[in-house]
């Protein structure tokens, strides 16, 4: 819209495969530079103290090959305006009264000759299996898409 986008800090989100080589580049004490050479090859000459350092901040999502197991987990990667700065790109949120991942057991489907109930985890009838699961409700929603970038790592 003609707007300014204005990031005072970032989080660079990256799968495992990546974490040294983000580390390496935030972490750098010096980043070399040739004006007179294209970006990005091998000719950049110029020495200038990492800016990169102090605004940008490495986070290792390990779920990233897992969710994009076929689109290049390992080279994917994110970077989200940090949420500080009052314009974040996502929300997350709960259903009210569900705050917490609610854990639950099956009951057993057996009875003791002579009545009364069994504990839970004395599992079922047939097989003494015990089962369990666990109930998390939650959502997210982007709220700004300037806010953040991202790369399957191809390049494009």
């Amino acid at each position: 819209d003609g707007e300014p986008v204005l990031i005072e800090a970032a989080e660079l989100v990256v799968p495992p495969a990546l974490e040294i080589t983000a580390l390496n580049l935030v972490h750098a004490t010096e980043i070399v530079v040739d004006p007179n050479v294209a970006a990005g090859t091998a000719q950049q000459q110029i020495k200038t103290a990492n800016w990169v350092r102090q605004r940008v901040r490495v986070s290792v999502d390990p779920y990233i090959p897992i969710v994009a197991s076929t689109a290049n987990g390992n080279t994917s990667w994110f970077l989200f305006a940090s949420p500080s700065n009052g314009n974040p790109a996502l929300v997350g949120a709960r259903l009210r009264g569900h705050d917490a991942p609610e854990v639950f057991i099956k009951e057993s489907n057996q009875r003791r000759v002579g009545g009364g109930g069994l504990n839970p985890r004395d599992g079922d009838f047939e097989t003494d299996a015990v089962e369990y699961k666990v109930r998390h409700v939650f959502g997210a929603a982007i709220v700004n898409a300037k806010m953040v970038v991202g790369s399957n790592g191809t390049g494009s």
